[in-house]
């Protein structure tokens, strides 16, 4: 009778196979709810008002004029912004720490610098980039990193305070290292770790983990996998080991502890290396 649809911007492209699946459903009602602006573009609006109501629209209107869309949407539009339940929202401090690379990090910067030899065009330009990037969160030869470093500390101070803390990163290599390193230096199950290659009863144990043992204080996640999707108000310390290009993208994954159900102020880091790219 009613199919109920979250997170339905995943439904934004006609030729998804999501929403091909979706469209061999038979019901009759449908609710898409998505914490994700749907008006992106005009195929955005086109695909969900076709999925909405099929007999009367289809992706082809993407075609078109905005207004028209727009127009047509307002009726099945029951939107709420972030400022109309502020108040049950908690307070949100954010910094931003300006570390320096290790010295195993600038000569391996510095290498990469001399030796890259980038292909013509913008792609060769962004090989290099990213090769850059990378080094800056951790050393591949060496795996120093100050930013690693800098999470240990402020781990075991958040441990310390009996808090739980969730890490993101949009590479799986520091979440690996700082991994290893908690190993070593923590009690055993003090973290668990969600990222793309685990299957989904693998995810859904970690997240359990985190949620229910008090033991378990940190999540290693990739920003990928769980910046959307979850409630993680367990956590009230939220770091990037890395920022991702899209700022919509870390606010997504910020906001996994920034929810209704949080009752303690949420402290926000991101970890930037001075005189790099």
């Amino acid at each position: 009778d009613l199919i109920i649809a979250d997170e339905a911007h995943r439904l934004r492209k006609a030729s998804s196979q999501t929403t091909h699946g979706i469209r061999k459903i038979q019901s009759q009602r449908f609710w898409a709810l998505t914490g994700t602006p749907v008006e992106r573009d005009k195929e955005d609006i086109a695909v969900l008002l076709s999925i909405l109501n099929p007999k009367q629209f289809s992706h082809v209107d993407s075609k078109r004029a905005i207004n028209s869309l727009r127009s047509n949407l307002r009726p099945y539009l029951l939107r709420r912004k972030k400022s109309d339940v502020l108040d049950e929202l908690p307070p949100v401090v954010e910094s931003t720490e300006l570390l320096e690379l290790t010295t195993e990090q600038k000569t391996a910067y510095k290498k990469t610098l001399k030796t890259h030899r980038p292909t013509v065009g913008a792609d060769g330009q962004l090989g290099l980039f990213g090769k850059l990037m990378r080094i800056c969160d951790l050393d591949p030869d060496t795996k120093s990193s100050s930013k690693i470093d800098r999470i240990e500390e402020v781990l075991s101070d958040i441990s310390k305070m009996n808090q739980k803390a969730v890490i993101f990163s949009h590479t799986l290599d520091p979440l690996t290292e700082l991994g290893n390193r908690l190993e070593r230096s923590m009690a055993p199950n003090y973290f668990v770790k969600i990222v793309g290659e685990m299957s989904l009863s693998e995810r859904v144990d970690a997240i359990n983990k985190f949620k229910h043992e008090s033991a378990c204080t940190v999540l290693l996640a990739s920003s990928k996998v769980a910046s959307e999707g979850l409630t993680l108000t367990e956590a009230n310390h939220v770091l990037f080991i890395n920022l991702w290009w899209n700022p919509s993208s870390n606010e997504e994954a910020r906001d996994r502890g920034v929810r209704i159900g949080q009752t303690r102020d949420v402290y926000v880091r991101s970890f930037i290396t001075q005189e790099t790219v």
